[in-house]
């Protein structure tokens, strides 16, 4: 359809200067002014999983379309497919960032399976405050991450060396966002919802009942609702409004999609039903959205 917004971009677009990397997999920045990035810039899909650590200035970055201010001390974590924009960035910022490409991140995790709490708690908390210890060791990190990477020719097991110490970066990150005592209280529940919220990803639009994500986890509609609003203090429909609400702003941004293609993009009825449902959910019509992105 034209108009439609192509929200993924490559690494490489977002990226200026030289860094230290393993093709586009993994790569570490080590300033911040090499991002390619503006407060005027676009909301971005990544295949690629981020984490940075502020050491000065301070940035405005929207995560999923809630706002988080980044300032000294500060962790952050963004998953791949997470949709980012940058709001505003001071001159004086500076910090470290990794970047791990969709694919080598799996290439890790498959053996680390105790993390998975962390993708859940960063999902609801993608900042997160780091003590002076905390700060020092996780530059530690980068800083092992960029001497293997500046070798000047590759040499044997390097990417399993790095990979070995990623796992090793990611169970750190864990035991500063969740306390040991939590791991295992909620797994068959956590479980279900990470595998929910990933199907919710991949089908929102198609705007789906409840019972086809039942039948998807293989429990019961009842059990479904329960288990999510328990383990996220949200109900499925709630998450599954949040992403549409979320993919329909992008393309207000984004785009030049009228209001009936947008309806179209997202699988509803009706232009009637979508424009209530976005007011409902906003609280002002997609025109008046649209207005309010220029003032």
């Amino acid at each position: 359809m034209k108009g439609t917004a192509n929200l993924t971009t490559s690494v490489r677009q977002i990226i200026k200067g030289e860094v230290s990397c393993i093709d586009d997999s993994f790569i570490i920045i080590d300033r911040l002014d090499k991002l390619n990035i503006s407060t005027h810039s676009r909301p971005i899909r990544l295949d690629a999983a981020t984490v940075g650590v502020c050491f000065s200035g301070e940035m405005l970055i929207d995560i999923n379309g809630v706002e988080h201010q980044i300032t000294p001390g500060k962790l952050i974590i963004t998953l791949s497919n997470d949709i980012i924009q940058y709001r505003r960035i001071s001159d004086d910022i500076k910090g470290m960032l990794l970047i791990v490409s969709q694919s080598f991140l799996e290439g890790v995790l498959n053996k680390v399976y105790e993390t998975l709490p962390l993708f859940l708690y960063i999902q609801k908390y993608p900042c997160v405050n780091l003590s002076i210890k905390e700060l020092d060791m996780m530059k530690s990190y980068y800083d092992f991450f960029e001497m293997q990477l500046n070798y000047k020719h590759p040499y044997p097991f390097q990417n399993r060396i790095i990979g070995s110490i990623l796992q090793a970066f990611i169970c750190y990150i864990t035991s500063i966002c969740i306390n040991e005592k939590d791991l295992n209280k909620h797994s068959r529940n956590e479980e279900i919802f990470r595998q929910f919220l990933q199907l919710t990803i991949n089908n929102f639009k198609k705007r789906e009942k409840l019972n086809f994500y039942a039948q998807k986890l293989c429990v019961s509609t009842k059990y479904l609702c329960e288990i999510i609003k328990r383990t996220s203090g949200h109900t499925p429909r709630e998450w599954i409004d949040h992403y549409t609400i979320l993919e329909a702003k992008i393309l207000l941004q984004t785009t030049d999609m009228t209001t009936e293609q947008i309806s179209y993009e997202l699988n509803f009825p009706n232009t009637s039903f979508f424009c209530k449902f976005f007011r409902k959910n906003v609280g002002m019509t997609t025109k008046e959205y649209r207005m309010s992105l220029f003032q």
